[in-house]
């Protein structure tokens, strides 16, 4: 407990130092990276998970993202494709051939739908184009919807009802260069919707990525950084509010050619840092991938009672077609199930 209060105050300071002009400017709440902006911040769907993959493996994806799911996490993940197993028969337990694709990389197009608590539901799109050996353009789109909202007039009796909803359009673009490393940038458009009341806002996602950069026990790492939602804050039915903003740091390892591991460290800045762990089993049987996946994130464990924090799930890769799940217990709060659909063309 020292330990995490100990790691806010300093990111707190660190923001403090260097971004004063971004807190004047409302793109920051008043103690960034702490606790103690939880519910500071406006467009608060941007911080679901979307891709069940990932989320099956504790939310790990600054190293671990790729693909279309990629584009909510590191865009840089885009120019990635599909994940390679490890080829075997290469010293150290074989070492994953480069990521970036050649021009015969298919386009893909990731469709997905969460489960939320409290009758709440979102859905996802995302596509992603090669452009030859080295780059790729992507887009996608996040739905979020609250579930019906009973209104009441001042003397507390029911007045009607409403629906709020947030909506999100992503571009992005990545380059890989040196065969290593890659690099992703996308652009986000947000309009968020509350019964007679809308706003809408601009913001940026940043990544890169690096491939078999390191060896650990003779087996390849990947590193990974990204930043998530750096834009203009939003109005809705008050004061101006920041985005979320979401800085994440991870390593990707590859264990062996099957099982791979990966530990992401988070930075929102709306709540404490916090740790997530994710490891993917990936059994190959002629042109058939089974995938099984199981984590644990640190945030999902905070203030619950009962059961939360690990995740699990699995998948089936048929290379044109391709299905995720992941299942996220909350206590009693309940559980989340996401799937995801994959298809290549």
């Amino acid at each position: 407990m020292a330990m995490r209060r100990l790691s806010s105050r300093l990111a707190a300071a660190a923001a403090a130092a260097l971004f004063p002009a971004l807190a004047a400017a409302s793109m920051f709440p008043e103690t960034p990276f702490t606790v103690e902006s939880a519910g500071t911040t406006a467009a608060s769907f941007l911080k679901f998970p979307v891709g069940a993959r990932l989320e099956a493996m504790g939310g790990v994806s600054a190293a671990a993202a790729a693909g279309p799911e990629a584009i909510f996490y590191n865009p840089a993940g885009i120019v990635a494709g599909q994940h390679a197993l490890p080829a075997p028969g290469v010293p150290g337990g074989g070492v994953p051939p480069p990521r970036a694709a050649g021009s015969g990389l298919p386009s893909q197009l990731l469709l997905g739908y969460s489960r939320l608590v409290s009758g709440a539901n979102a859905g996802s799109a995302a596509f992603v184009r090669s452009l030859g050996k080295r780059g790729s353009v992507g887009g996608g789109i996040v739905y979020f919807s609250h579930g019906t909202q009973t209104n009441y007039d001042a003397l507390g009796d029911r007045a009607g009802s409403f629906s709020p909803s947030d909506i999100a359009f992503s571009l992005t673009c990545a380059r890989r260069f040196w065969d290593i490393l890659a690099v992703g940038a996308g652009l986000k458009v947000i309009r968020s919707t509350l019964e007679t009341e809308s706003a809408a806002a601009v913001a940026v996602d940043l990544g890169a990525q690096a491939v078999n950069v390191l060896r650990l026990a003779d087996a390849p790492l990947d590193l990974g950084l990204s930043l998530s939602n750096f834009g203009s804050p939003m109005k809705l039915g008050g004061a101006e509010q920041p985005l979320p903003l979401h800085l994440r740091g991870g390593v990707l390892w590859h264990l062996n050619p099957v099982v791979s591991a990966s530990i992401d460290g988070n930075l929102p800045i709306d709540d404490d840092p916090y740790v997530s762990l994710g490891v993917e089993a990936r059994m190959k049987t002629g042109s058939l991938i089974a995938s099984l996946r199981s984590g644990f994130n640190q945030k999902y464990s905070r203030g619950l009672e009962g059961f939360a924090g690990a995740t699990a799930g699995a998948g089936l890769d048929l290379g044109r077609f391709g299905v995720d799940y992941a299942w996220v217990p909350f206590g009693d709060l309940g559980q989340i199930h996401r799937a995801t659909l994959a298809l290549r063309f």
